[in-house]
């Protein structure tokens, strides 16, 4: 499965993250959608998401649920406790990853991930859910299956038709 991972974050490189999902009603909780884009069977009614949001569905995505961080030019400028608000700071930078491409992946041996992106952006993600009580730490879309990072960053694979 961590080679699937690995495969999964080689085809985000070169791709523009397009979607940046977080603020409130969320909590900590992060989209990023990448790639190409899948129109939608019916457009979602929120009027947070930009129009493409609502119509279209990444190719490539991640769902973060724990602990991360984004750093520019190897300096911290919000993190997954900061502000959530929809005008908070953390909004704020985190969308300065829309329409940034990612430059390289790297996956620790425990897959925490970090996302590098063009203008020393760097989006860090750390496994830190150590039991069962905790969901995953995060999720990435395979099409029609999706990897999920869960406890003490252990992956399973899930089929999304016959979950």
């Amino acid at each position: 499965m961590r080679a699937k991972l690995v495969a999964w974050g080689n085809e985000l490189i070169g791709n523009k993250c397009w979607s940046v999902t977080y603020g409130e009603g969320a909590g900590s909780v992060v989209f990023l959608g990448f790639g190409g884009m899948v129109r939608r069977g019916k457009p979602i009614a929120n009027r947070h998401l930009t129009i493409m949001e609502r119509y279209f569905d990444p190719q490539f995505s991640i769902l973060v649920y724990s602990a991360w961080r984004l750093s520019k030019n190897k300096k911290i400028i919000c993190g997954w406790r900061d502000d959530n608000s929809n005008h908070g700071e953390a909004k704020r930078f985190l969308e300065y990853l829309r329409h940034k491409r990612v430059t390289s992946i790297e996956l620790s041996d425990d897959n925490d991930l970090k996302i590098v992106f063009e203008e020393g952006l760097v989006y860090d993600i750390f496994c830190d859910i150590t039991d069962e009580r905790g969901h995953m730490n995060y999720h990435v879309s395979l099409g029609s299956e999706y990897l999920t990072v869960g406890v003490c960053g252990k992956i399973t694979l899930y089929n999304a038709n016959n979950s």
